[in-house]
């Protein structure tokens, strides 16, 4: 089922994801990441129906907003008054030394997420367009899969993710199906943010070790590192309603409860009140509040815990808002990064 967001573009190839894995320059790769999410997750709505978001989905809207630490559009102007006075000198050294750290371990992150989940979707989708048997497309996908703990390499929540796509196909309703997709999402997403915590808290901690910086600046800059990540580094952008024409953009910082698209606080009615036993069971080791917004907010993101709190909220609030079906990039830019370029036209 086509979604009235969707642009019409031909079906991401297995050959332009590896070009992708291997574009060198960081932003480019970047963007086409950002958009081959979104041409995934098509993919994904036409073997699952376009309802309920998947994970490619809340994985565009994130790689689009890592784009812009990875491409160093960072300045004073985006942080928020910090408590104390902040010298203007203090400031650009600051900023000059964060920003090249901070896009490194994005850069990172954004790469390794999608060396594993571009080829996974992509198979997923390819698998379930050939196969007239469900269960040997489902076969297809968990071959290219490692059984065992993410500990020890292995891939077993992807697995688990990959099952509960497949179940959301033969649910008796759209309630079931909605919570086999939210219980995929959760999945995949326990086993990919497991895999970033090394550049995740790389990306928030402080790279204040060199042994010649100031020590003034040590002291001041260790004051403000908290301000400083939770402002300008603890935000997703999510598009708003007309992002499409608008280009507006929704801020949600992370450092606050989750909220939705028009400031709901409900969670969609297939996804009010759960029946699904495996998924209030994840629930209740990701959840510290479930059934409820309220302590959703992260107040370290560098806690694995922290951020699997928040993101249990976000992903049950919004996925079945029709917002995050819409293109992050206008057609000619995605036509450019599609070619291997940096677009020009509005912001990205």
């Amino acid at each position: 089922m086509a979604h009235p967001h969707e642009e019409r573009e031909s079906p991401l190839s297995a050959e332009e994801i590896v070009q992708i894995q291997r574009t060198a320059d960081p932003a480019l790769r970047n963007l086409r990441i950002t958009h081959a999410y979104h041409l995934l997750a098509v993919g994904m709505a036409g073997v699952l129906g376009g309802r309920d978001a998947t994970w490619g989905l809340f994985g565009t809207w994130a790689s689009r907003t890592a784009g812009r630490f990875i491409r160093g559009e960072l300045g004073l102007g985006g942080i928020r008054p910090l408590p104390g006075p902040l010298p203007a000198w203090a400031g650009r050294w600051l900023l000059h030394t964060v920003a090249p750290h901070v896009g490194a371990n994005v850069a990172e992150g954004n790469r390794l997420v999608f060396a594993e989940l571009g080829p996974l979707f992509h198979t997923t989708i390819t698998a379930y367009a050939e196969e007239t048997d469900r269960e040997r497309a489902l076969a297809r996908v968990l071959e290219t899969l490692t059984p065992g703990p993410i500990e020890t390499g292995g891939q077993d929540l992807l697995i688990a993710g990959m099952r509960s796509y497949h179940r959301a196909l033969s649910a008796p309703g759209p309630a079931a199906r909605a919570q086999a997709v939210l219980l995929a999402n959760l999945q995949i997403s326990l086993h990919e943010q497991t895999r970033l915590q090394e550049a995740i808290a790389g990306s928030l901690a402080p790279p204040l070790r060199a042994p010649f910086t100031p020590a003034p600046v040590k002291a001041l800059a260790a004051r403000v590192w908290s301000r400083f990540a939770t402002g300008l580094l603890m935000d997703l952008n999510m598009p708003a309603a007309d992002f499409t024409t608008s280009r507006v953009l929704i801020p949600l910082r992370l450092g606050r409860d989750v909220g939705g698209a028009h400031g709901s606080t409900d969670y969609p009615a297939d996804l009010a009140e759960l029946d699904d036993v495996e998924l209030k069971a994840l629930l209740y080791d990701l959840d510290r509040t479930p059934d409820s917004l309220l302590g959703s907010a992260a107040t370290d993101w560098t806690v694995l815990a922290e951020r699997l709190n928040y993101l249990a909220d976000l992903f049950r609030l919004w996925q079945q808002d029709p917002c995050l079906h819409q293109p992050p990039f206008t057609p000619e830019q995605s036509a450019a990064i599609r070619s291997g370029h940096i677009p020009g036209g509005p912001p990205l």
